[in-house]
């Protein structure tokens, strides 16, 4: 699933030989999974120094040392990186302050073998913002009143992080606040779908010395249906072709309430969208190649387990157009369709992804798109197909700016109008290009949110791939939250249902998609993936901590969310060369969620 490779040169070389040597790594970064290296580019790996010979990314340089894709340099001598050094300046330990006070927040960084590249300040755990030159500064306006932990966290030009000492002040009420927030305003119902309506407003403010706005009252039809903490929220379960009205109100951190803003009406739609899969799915890619992890299987013998059955991969035919041609492991031709269309009649889904480590799709153009929608329209009644799963990235240069960001949704919503109601879509995308534009908005970095966000009418399920691209930050943690753990697949999953700003809380905002349409994306063993594998029970506590509040770690839902899709894997080929290792407990699973 994930990239490997960006040019086409097969090397036959294999790592230089540099063991008896030691090289200076100062300055060096370590290796990260996110991270494009060009030709001539060095880093550091389990204390080696290395330098890329083509471009490449997502392989550390142990993965195929015959394959020459880097020079080893040697063992790193003495002295690597030295973590910065970082000190609150401003507030004092144990200042107080009024409620509505703006609080200026200073602090002193130095890198003794470097330069600070960031200094971010979080109160608690949530970020007040990131400066990039010193003097390091940032500001809280219109502090709520109550006791809070001040952090400033220095990152290095080499990524090495140091947290300072906490400056734990406390914001007084001051006079007793009984002034309600202002009433919320620019409510819209974002997008509807035939069971949902996601609804979207502007952020309500508070009075100067105000304690600050809690929360919002979220109202259908006269009825109290939700109190979220930000400004959107998703109405599930309504009946299609419906007509709902709809009202906000604000409260503050005192238990004012604002009156309820402007009444809208959204219709709920007569179908769209796939209605047809379990509550609960278990999703699984299956190989039509062979790899290490055996020969291509006929469609017939995928575990029962599965409920998605996703064909990887679609081949470029070039200028847009893609070609699909069957492995023969998978039998003949017309065995493989017999195949598909039995998967299809016990209520499976069968669906044909787009991409994988090498898959390139070219949408720059008009003639392109409908070079794109012919192709795909053929390749789905020719087989039998459900639908598409679109897993295209690098290959297919997903960036910010591309034509691909714009044509993709053009083209998806054409073939989705050609085949029907019943047309599947899902998403696969790595987790830098979704959840990564909290970080970042530019390049890779968010690069698939105004795809999702396009598509999110015809979107059965996305489930984005939380491995081999290390941490995930959040808005949910000052900290990176790490692969394979109960806080990143829920972090990562509220992103995604909860909505986010983008770049750090001061971008651009994604809003949530409905729980049902979002499931987690994982390796099914030690060998499919470089890394992010997590244990069943890790699985099952994640998932009951999103569906029912239950075995969470840090990170807890305000509200569960009992639809919540389920868990895709890569792969169905590897987990059954692994003895099922995954599908069995992760199917036990699902069928105890509510």
């Amino acid at each position: 699933m994930a990239g490997f490779l960006l040019s086409g040169v097969l090397l036959t070389a294999g790592l230089s030989p540099a063991h008896a040597q030691s090289a200076s790594c100062t300055g060096i970064a370590e290796w990260n999974a996110s991270t494009i290296y060009s030709a001539g580019n060095k880093l550091v790996y389990q204390g080696r120094l290395y330098q890329a010979t083509t471009s490449i990314w997502n392989t550390p340089p142990t993965h195929c040392p015959s394959c020459g894709y880097y020079q080893d340099l040697g063992a790193c001598s003495a002295g690597g990186n030295t973590p910065p050094t970082v000190a609150l300046t401003a507030p004092a330990n144990g200042a107080s302050f009024t409620a509505g006070a703006t609080i200026a927040i200073t602090a002193n960084a130095a890198d003794a073998n470097g330069s600070v590249a960031q200094v971010q300040f979080f109160r608690g755990g949530t970020s007040l913002g990131i400066d990039t030159t010193a003097p390091y500064s940032a500001s809280w306006a219109n502090a709520a009143a109550g006791s809070y932990a001040i952090t400033a966290v220095a990152t290095d030009n080499e990524g090495a992080t140091t947290t300072s000492a906490a400056a734990n002040i406390t914001v007084n009420a001051g006079t007793p606040d009984t002034t309600p927030p202002s009433v919320p305003a620019g409510l819209a119902a974002a997008s509807v779908t035939s069971s949902s309506v996601n609804l979207s407003w502007n952020a309500s403010t508070d009075n100067a010395g105000g304690s600050g706005v809690a929360g919002y009252d979220v109202y259908r039809n006269g009825t109290l249906v939700g109190s979220p903490a930000g400004t959107s929220f998703s109405d599930t379960g309504l009946t299609a072709s419906t007509a709902y009205n709809y009202r906000v109100r604000a409260r503050d951190n005192a238990g004012n309430a604002s009156a309820q803003g402007a009444q809208i009406s959204a219709t709920t739609g007569a179908g769209g969208g796939d209605n047809t899969l379990p509550r609960h799915a278990l999703v699984g890619y299956w190989h039509n190649f062979t790899n290490p992890s055996g020969p291509t299987i006929p469609i017939s013998q995928v575990s029962n387990d599965f409920d998605v059955i996703v064909v990887a991969f679609g081949d470029d035919a070039g200028n847009g157009a893609v070609s699909f041609t069957v492995d023969p492991g998978a039998g003949a031709e017309a065995q493989f369709k017999a195949d598909v269309a039995a998967a299809r009649a016990k209520g499976k889904k069968v669906v044909l992804s787009l991409g994988g480590q090498n898959g390139t799709v070219t949408l720059n153009n008009a003639t392109q798109v409908a070079n794109f929608v012919n192709s795909m329209e053929d390749l789905i009644r020719y087989y039998g197909f459900d639908g598409v799963d679109i897993d295209l990235e690098s290959g297919a240069g997903v960036y910010h700016g591309a034509a691909v960001q714009t044509n993709l949704v053009t083209a998806v919503k054409q073939l989705s109008t050609r085949i029907g109601p019943s047309f599947y879509l899902s998403m696969a995308p790595e987790h830098p290009y979704v959840q990564g534009g909290f970080t970042a908005y530019s390049g890779i970095w968010g690069a698939y949110l105004p795809i999702i966000d396009g598509l999110r009418q015809e979107l059965d399920l996305i489930h984005v791939q939380y491995y081999n691209n290390g941490a995930l930050y959040t808005p949910y943690s000052q900290n990176g939250l790490a692969e394979g753990s109960v806080d990143m697949l829920v972090g990562a999953s509220l992103m995604l249902i909860e909505g986010f700003r983008t770049n750090n809380n001061t971008g651009v905002v994604f809003n949530g998609l409905r729980p049902d349409q979002v499931a987690l994306g994982l390796p099914s063993g030690p060998s499919s993936a470089n890394s992010g594998q997590a244990s069943s029970a890790t699985i099952a506590n994640a998932l009951n901590c999103l569906t029912r509040l239950q075995n969470c770690g840090t990170i807890r839902p305000q509200q569960a969310y009992p639809t919540f899709r389920g868990v895709m894997t890569w792969s169905i080929n590897w987990d059954r060369r692994d003895g099922f290792n995954f599908s069995k407990p992760v199917r036990a699973t699902l069928n105890t969620l509510p």
